[in-house]
Formats: C-alpha cells, structure tokens, sequence
C-alpha cells in the first residue's frame, strides 16, 4: 500500500569557567590523537595537537591568513548560504503546487517531515567527516547529495519521490580551504589512507550508524502516520498506521538503551548535554523551530487563497521572517560583541516578541483580516526569530572548546531539525482533522470538497467573493486558529529554558588560536 495514495484512488562543564576535557561521552569515545605535542603558529599562539586533524587544520589555516583572507572566507561563507537560501524558497515556493498537482496538497508539510529527520541526524556524521577527514571533502560529499536531490525533484512523477528528493537535498553543509597552512609547515600534509574494509568499519561505528538509522526510522516511522492517516480508507484504525506508530516508538525505545548498554560509540555526546547550558539551549531552538514549522506550513497557500495575492507577492510576504530575521541577527550580533552577554537576548527580547507576533496571528490569520495587519505580525516574528537563533547558537557554544564546536553545531541542527519535524508533523495532523471538516461546515452541500481539499490549483479557481471561495477562506482561518493556539502555548516552555542558562560573559572566552572575528 502506497503511503500517499490519491483521494481518487483511495476513496559539558561549566565556562567562564572551564572548557570540557574530554569527548562527547565515555573513554570508549575518546577523539583520535594525531600528535603528543604542540606547534607553535606565527601569531605566538599553540595549536593543539590533541585535535583533530580537521580541526588542527582550521585553526593552522587561521594563524596564517590575513585579514583579506578572512574576510574573503566570510564572503564566500556568506555566497553559500546566499544559494542556499534561493534553493530553499523556490522549493518552498513550488511544494503547494507540486503536492497539489498529485491532488495530495494537504501533505505539503509532510514532505518534509522525513526531510527534517534525515537532515538533523545527518549533521553528526558530517561533522566526524569534518573533523577528521577535512572541511572541503565535507562540502564535496554534501554538494553530490544536493545535486542528486534537484534531478530527483526534476524527474519525480509522484509525491513519494519527491519526499525523497528533499532528503537528499536537506543533506548539505559548507566548508573552506587552508592550503596555506599546510604548506606553512603548521600542519602535516597527512595523505589519506586507502580505503580498506577494516577503515570502513571503524568510520561506521564511530558514527553509530545503527544508532543513526535507529533513530531516523523511529522518528520518521512514528511521526508520519499523523500527517498521512487521513488518506487510508479506514483513517486511524488502518493496519498500516497502526503498525508505523508502534514500530516507530520501538525503535525510538530500542534506540535509547542500545545508546545506553550496547553502542560502541554513542550517537548523542551525552557528556556535552549534560551542561545545563547546551541542553536547555537545544530545547529551545527545538520549540522555536516547532513554532516555525506550525505557523509557516500553510501560510503560503493562505496568502494566495484568503488574500487573493500573487505567486510573487506570496514569495516576499513569507520571506519576511527570512529577511528580518537575519537582519535583526545581525544587529543584535553587535550588541552582543558589545556587550559580552548573549541571555538577556532570549529572555527580555526575542522569546517575549516572538510570543507577541505569534499571539497577534491568531487574531489576524482569519479572512476578515487586512492582509496589512499581517504583514505586521511577519515583522515582529522576523525580528524575534533571527536574534533567538543566535542567542541558542551562543549558549550551545559558549561552555564547549573548538575541539567540539563542529558536533556542537551538529546537536544544534538536531534539535532544530527535530522541531521542524515536529512542527510539520502537529500542522498536518491539525490540518486533516480541522480543514475538511471546516469545509463540510461553510461550503455548499453540492461542492466538490475532496477535490477542494486536495488541490490548491481548485481552490484558487473560484473567484473571489463567491460563496464556495469565502468558505474556503473561512475553513483556513479555523485551521490556523487551532495551530496558532498550539504553538504559542509552547513558546512559554521556551521562555522557561532561558531562565536555565548560565549568564555566561563571551567577550571572555578565547576558543581559537589566529586571526578570527
């Protein structure tokens, strides 16, 4: 049985302080030591020969460089996630019309669920490719994933492969260069080993693959029965849901104890959670980004079908978090410089903002509404949710040393990736359960609300004003008042987390040897 079948065929320890000592968990996870002693760089300043090469290789690279060079290493930085981002809104952009097309437009957050998933977990072993086999072969292997995830995008003739398709193109980081380095003699030009079976079994276990793959297709196995049990014949007492949701939570469950009593190197670095700092940061990016997936899963659609907007105008209108966001980000980024202090951020700025915004939302997301009014409310989320962002990534940082900011950065995205997920998950789930039924309420008894239901093409079809449009309007306005509701309960959750941080002074930390901003 397909999972997506057509309605018509279907019917760490404290800093300021101190640095963690060790790895991510127990002896068994100790990082490889390269070298016993230390190299000097030109600035006066000791590279670590208990790194990592990968990291070794960084912060050689750094004591070598200029000013030019680091500002040229940011431009590029910057040209990446300048692509990255154009790739992620044309894709946003497109999904509504891609799931509609399969008259299945009601999973378009569901595709990526899975996604989100993927993405999150994958980060960690990307982040032991960085380390250890280099920044620029990361980037490499991540660019061959993003490539073959577009030509699915461009060959798919269902919604399943396309699903599968935002996988592959989730997968994706960014790296630089330091030739110099290594030809200033600062770090050995250490040749790669030839593959043998014996280095791929070792790589495996020191990613835990089976911990990966645990994880992954619990959460996906669990999460995405509520975004799909609509579209089985007999809904939540379908066979197939059932078993998704029961095998999923097993393996989530088998999961934690093969990490706890089995797991030759655990998955999650449980020695870095365990500072209180990390772990409530990652709690509240996850709630941050559980609100974002609610609130934007639909939004798209609403723009074009409750305020009549354009394809193009919808585009700018929901990139106002995306634009705002950084540009807040960085303002706030040079208080932050300023001032050394990154809590007062979360708790007094962006956590009581964003509860604002998105409390506004529920009042004006509704069909009687200016489209004025939101505009207003995009603003103020924009300009919480960039500064929340940062403060998170901060704390995540701040308590750990350089030799663990590549898998701290990692269990950031996992936490962020977790929330998306969830997120898409809770505004499907909302969705199915909310907007048919809305529309058996406001629509004719002789419209055709499955096709409605299904297609954002057949909705946008109808000509504003007439009744079947102004029920459809009405149907979305009760759908996000019910996801709105949800997700600014959980903000306050994350208001607590802040409350848990350590007030930690940054302009006092020194993590990197070299030229750094």
């Amino acid at each position: 049985m397909a999972l997506f079948p057509s309605r018509k065929g279907a019917a760490a320890a404290a800093h300021g302080n101190q640095h963690l000592e060790s790895g991510p968990s127990s002896e068994k996870n100790r990082d490889v030591k390269a070298h016993d002693t230390e190299v000097v760089a030109p600035t006066g300043e000791a590279i670590s020969q208990n790194y990592q090469l990968g990291v070794k290789r960084v912060e050689a690279a750094a004591s070598v460089w200029s000013t030019w060079h680091l500002a040229s290493a940011y431009a590029i930085i910057w040209l990446i996630y300048f692509v990255t981002s154009i790739q992620e809104t044309v894709t946003r952009t497109m999904s509504p019309f891609v799931t509609s097309s399969f008259e299945l437009h009601g999973l378009t957050p569901t595709v990526s669920v899975v996604s989100s998933i993927v993405g999150g977990v994958s980060k960690l072993p990307l982040a032991k490719i960085l380390d250890t086999w280099g920044r620029p072969q990361g980037m490499s292997l991540s660019l061959c994933f993003w490539v073959l995830g577009f030509i699915m995008m461009a060959a798919c003739k269902n919604v399943e492969t396309y699903a599968a398709a935002q996988v592959f193109s989730t997968v994706g980081s960014q790296a630089w260069g330091q030739k110099r380095a290594v030809a200033a003699g600062l770090v050995p030009d250490v040749s790669h080993k030839a593959i043998t079976l014996q280095s791929v079994k070792r790589y495996l276990l020191e990613i835990d693959l089976v911990g990966i793959i645990l994880l992954a297709a619990g959460m996906a196995l669990f999460l995405l029965p509520f975004n799909i049990y609509s579209y089985q014949s007999q809904g939540w007492r379908s066979p197939m849901i059932i078993c998704m949701i029961v095998f999923g939570a097993l393996l989530v469950a088998i999961f934690v104890l093969y990490e706890k009593f089995l797991a030759p190197v655990t998955f999650i670095p449980v020695r870095l959670l365990s500072d209180r700092t990390v772990f409530f940061a990652g709690v509240m990016l996850l709630l941050v980004f559980f609100n974002s997936g609610v609130w934007g899963s639909y939004f798209y659609s609403m723009l074009m079908v409750v305020w009549n907007q354009s394809v193009t105008t919808s585009t700018y209108i929901s990139n106002i978090y995306r634009v705002g966001s950084c540009f807040a980000a960085l303002v706030i980024g040079l208080f932050i410089r300023w001032s050394g202090r990154f809590r007062w951020v979360a708790m007094f700025y962006g956590l009581p903002l964003m509860i604002l915004g998105v409390g506004l939302m529920i009042k004006f997301r509704q069909s009687y509404s200016d489209i004025g009014y939101v505009i207003m409310t995009q603003i103020f989320v924009a300009f919480a949710g960039g500064p929340l962002t940062v403060s998170g990534e901060i704390a995540m940082m701040a308590p750990s040393d350089h030799q663990h900011v590549a898998v701290i950065m990692a269990i950031l995205d996992l936490f962020g990736s977790v929330g998306s997920a969830l997120g898409s998950t809770v505004s499907a789930a909302i969705w199915t359960s909310v907007f048919p039924a809305a529309l058996r309420k406001y629509l004719p008894a002789t419209a055709p609300i499955e096709t409605i239901y299904d297609s954002l093409v057949t909705q946008l079809s109808y000509p504003v004003g007439s009744p079947i449009r102004n029920g459809i309007m009405h149907a979305y306005g009760d759908a996000q008042r019910y996801m709105l509701i949800t997700t600014v309960s959980l903000l306050g959750g994350a208001l607590f987390c802040t409350f848990m941080w350590r007030d930690i002074k940054v302009k006092e930390i020194k993590q990197v040897v070299g030229n750094v901003v």
